[in-house]
């Protein structure tokens, strides 16, 4: 069994859920976040799955005693339950529910998307008599959830507590998990509704990675009530508070308990945005006028290392127009940062991806008289997306249509423009020479735009490529949870500019 999440999902479950983590419904905001791109809630995988696994185990299990008994079963319940989600599954990736194991009341299931696994999970299965269903805990069908994640500071994150309601749109979660709507009773539903919330948006909220879950279940005991402040109509509420905090790996491990519910969830800190030097810092590094003369044109300049870039550039007298694909008020907000630098910058849209001819009249349509003589490519898909040890053709192919087929095609549309193009710089990598086991299609992707730059250079005699292989720099693409070697983008940029421009 497998299905594509797509957007449309993201906001449907958005809304069943009230997690509204841009890392899940905000295309924009994600692209700057750890993934480089939206990516499933993990909880809706793993609903998911159990919606498909549950669908026909509903009436399989038997209830102790005489069947026909009282306590016989009529529906499948869940009275335990264990995630991990070990790696994203990105919008519009295929996912795919494997190893599906069925022991006793026992059951167990993978999933994998894009050659990784993305979750593994296991469930204590249990009758669901028609005393338990007419218990079943009632629960609110909507609750002013609001859109806006917590933002706790770090310092904060070892002692946060509260509750959010135990609520369920029934007739939505009857249209998107249909199985799991008829096979499970409401309050399950909403406990594992209220999980997500409370790793998305409260406990770490806007910048969590949810880890794992591990609940069990039991009847519509007692639980904790919303508090004094919450009013005489307050429904039932899932209670939080942090058990752990490790901050060497910035882990969070959040104690949850409520009516017939209690339980561990785990979740990361992912860092925030990377912020890159303000063009006032870089200026410091750059001598007056040392690249006046330059009309440089920034392909995939709004962020990252074109951000860096362009800063560096127009500190140093050039005239800078910087490219953007989504993130036009980033490069809007560059643009009004180069001009206290340097001369009066622009930015213009640009798809890399975009058909050869298309592309050539959208950037003469956008740059109208202007023409550059330098370019500089940096447009780039996310990164680090690959399984260790696995060659995936498809994400070659991807990183190839950017790296080689992408680039080459910005090349001959910039020389359309006219004569005048004098340099182009095509930022490679040092992971050629190194070669990370969970690298090797951008490796290759890189090899060939390098060899692309040799097969320009030969065709187009009056301009010269550039093909520095910089080792990993800071950026939103190699940020990480975990501590790494991430350098400062500035020296090694100037570097490759100062070579570039003796080279003139």
């Amino acid at each position: 069994m497998h299905r594509t999440f797509t957007m449309a999902d993201q906001r449907d479950f958005a809304a069943l859920s009230g997690d509204h983590n841009p890392l899940h419904v905000d295309p924009i905001a994600a692209r700057r976040l750890l993934f480089g791109s939206c990516v499933a809630h993990g909880v809706h995988v793993l609903l998911w799955g159990l919606d498909v696994l549950l669908a026909g185990a509903a009436g399989t299990v038997e209830a102790p005693g005489p069947a026909g008994t009282p306590g016989s079963a009529d529906f499948t319940d869940v009275i335990a339950l264990k995630a991990d989600f070990r790696n994203p599954v990105p919008v519009d990736a295929v996912a795919e529910i494997v190893d599906m194991r069925r022991d006793g009341n026992g059951l167990a299931f993978k999933v994998v998307a894009r050659g990784q696994t993305a979750l593994t999970a296991s469930a204590t299965l249990a009758p669901r008599s028609p005393a338990a269903c007419s218990a079943d805990l009632p629960v609110a069908r909507d609750a002013a959830f609001g859109e806006r994640c917590d933002d706790p500071d770090r310092a904060s994150l070892a002692s946060l507590s509260g509750t959010t309601p135990l609520a369920l749109d029934a007739d939505l979660c009857a249209r998107l998990l249909p199985g799991l709507a008829r096979a499970l009773p409401g309050a399950r539903i909403a406990a594992l509704l209220a999980a997500t919330r409370i790793v998305g948006m409260r406990c770490p909220g806007l910048h969590s990675i949810f880890k794992g879950l591990d609940l069990t279940f039991s009847g519509p005991d007692a639980g904790p009530d919303a508090g004094p402040d919450a009013g005489p109509d307050a429904g039932p509420v899932l209670a939080f508070r942090t058990a752990e905090y490790d901050e060497r790996v910035s882990r969070l491990d959040v104690a949850v308990q409520g009516p017939g519910v209690r339980g561990a969830l785990a979740a990361f800190v992912r860092p925030a945005p990377t912020a890159q030097s303000s063009a006032a810092e870089v200026a410091g590094e750059v001598a007056a006028g040392e690249f006046s003369g330059q009309r440089a044109l920034i392909l995939g300049g709004s962020r990252g290392l074109g951000e860096v870039t362009a800063k560096l550039l127009a500190a140093g007298g050039a005239e800078v127009c910087v490219s953007f694909h989504r993130g036009e008020q980033d490069a809007q907000r560059l643009v009004r940062e180069l001009a206290t630098v340097g001369p009066a910058a622009r930015c213009i849209r640009f798809d890399i991806l975009a058909e050869p001819a298309r592309m050539a009249a959208d950037l003469a349509g956008a740059l109208g008289a202007w023409r550059p003589t330098h370019l500089y490519v940096y447009a780039t898909p996310p990164i680090f997306v690959a399984a260790k040890k696995v060659f995936d053709h498809t994400l070659f192919d991807a990183f190839c249509a950017c790296y080689v087929k992408g680039f080459h095609n910005a090349v001959q549309a910039v020389l359309a423009l006219g004569p005048g193009l004098e340099h182009v710089l095509y930022p490679s990598s040092t992971a050629i020479d190194e070669a990370p086991l969970n690298m090797g299609e951008y490796a290759a992707a890189k090899a060939a735009g390098e060899s692309m730059c040799a097969f320009l250079a030969k065709a187009h005699k009056k301009t010269a490529f550039h093909a520095p292989r910089l080792p990993r720099l800071a950026t939103d693409q190699t940020a990480s949870v975990l501590a790494v070697d991430n350098k400062n983008p500035v020296p090694y940029l100037l570097s490759a500019l100062r070579e570039m421009n003796a080279k003139a």
